[in-house]
């Protein structure tokens, strides 16, 4: 008898722990599972196909991908693929390889609020937010979401770190989109003229104003625009100073707007707003000073046009009547034929060198 109980109870207990295993588990089933974390900024925009530009331009600022992939509360209104297309096309470059990186970055960081997370139901009509950039966007409400002029297609893609907004159109900044179109464009958006720019943006006087109007004259500009190779071909490995810089700058620029049809045939005097230069229009080609060549013409911008051109030009440091003043002095005997033709021709102060 006692074998007998010992073995019931022993079966009682069995059914027990089975019967509460059963019960843990079915409760264990019934738990719902935890919501999984949402991924941060830069690895949405990775797992995207449309952003595939974005991605490509962040990739090239390290530093922007580490704060974007980091801790945060950021709002980043991502650009499609279609947008960086048309930007591109306005600008009139076909990668985004080649376009400067600093001026690439300052477009980057004008899509980024790094203060708050904001959700679509956050923004209001009028509603301006001041971006990584330094300048602010503008959210209009109408038949839509918009910032500045790009259209919210996709709203509210949660992150970790904040929030994505997908928009229709690159946001540029307003002294960035100053630019778009004008003479300066084909320099400034082409990485292969960062040493013009940065000669533009040394200079002692605000020589991009003057390149953003319409000239003196109201007529338009032309530019002649050496490119990086342009100025190393002229001996400048290093930017020398302002008041040099504005006085090269302005013998590159004509008070008017004039395209390769309307340059001189064979040779002539041409007045840049520093100064004449000597164009030579000939079969071999378009050449000024004798050692720049023309090398693509007919750039047009809204304020003028730009000509290319294959060696940077240095304005004389002396006039012609100068330099043979300076020469005679040094050697009256050797220039006497010459002091006579200057004479002759009514350039009194020239040849009175040979009288001293």
């Amino acid at each position: 008898m006692k074998l007998d109980k010992f073995l019931n109870q022993r079966w009682l207990m069995g059914l027990l722990g089975v019967m509460f295993l059963i019960v843990v588990t079915s409760c264990d089933d019934d738990e719902p599972a935890p919501p999984a974390m949402p991924d941060d900024i830069v690895t949405i925009a990775q797992g995207n196909s449309d952003l595939t530009s974005l991605v490509a331009a962040l990739t090239k600022f390290p530093d922007l991908v580490n704060t974007l992939s980091g801790a945060g509360t950021f709002t980043v209104f991502a650009p499609t693929n279609a947008a960086f297309d048309a930007l591109l096309s306005v600008i009139g470059q076909t990668s985004i390889d080649d376009v400067p990186e600093d001026v690439l970055k300052d477009i980057l960081e004008y899509h980024v609020i790094a203060t708050a997370a904001l959700q679509s139901t956050d923004l209001s009509d009028g509603q301006t937010a001041g971006t990584v950039n330094g300048a602010d966007v503008t959210v209009t409400i109408n038949n839509g979401v918009f910032i500045n002029q790009a259209q919210v297609t996709t709203a509210d893609v949660e992150a970790s770190n904040g929030f994505v907004h997908i928009v229709d159109a690159v946001l540029v900044p307003q002294d960035i989109l100053d630019i778009v179109g004008t003479i300066v464009a084909p320099a400034y958006f082409n990485k292969d003229f960062s040493t013009l720019i940065a000669a533009v943006n040394a200079a002692d006087e605000d020589i991009l104003s003057v390149l953003l109007g319409n000239g003196p004259s109201g007529n338009g500009l032309t530019l002649f625009a050496p490119n990086n190779a342009a100025f190393e071909a002229a001996g400048i490995t290093a930017l020398p100073d302002a008041a040099t810089l504005s006085a090269v700058l302005k013998y590159h620029v004509l008070d008017a707007t004039v395209g390769s049809g309307d340059l001189p045939s064979g040779s002539a005097a041409i007045a840049s707003l520093n100064g004449d230069f000597y164009l030579s229009n000939v079969a071999a080609g378009v050449f000024i000073n004798g050692g720049t060549q023309v090398t693509a013409t007919d750039i047009t911008g809204s304020n003028g046009v730009v000509h290319l051109i294959d060696k940077t030009l240095l304005p004389p440091s002396q006039n012609i009547a100068e330099i043979v003043s300076a020469s005679a002095a040094a050697d009256p005997a050797e220039f006497t034929l010459l002091l006579a033709a200057f004479q002759a021709a009514g350039f009194a102060d020239v040849a009175a060198v040979g009288r001293t």
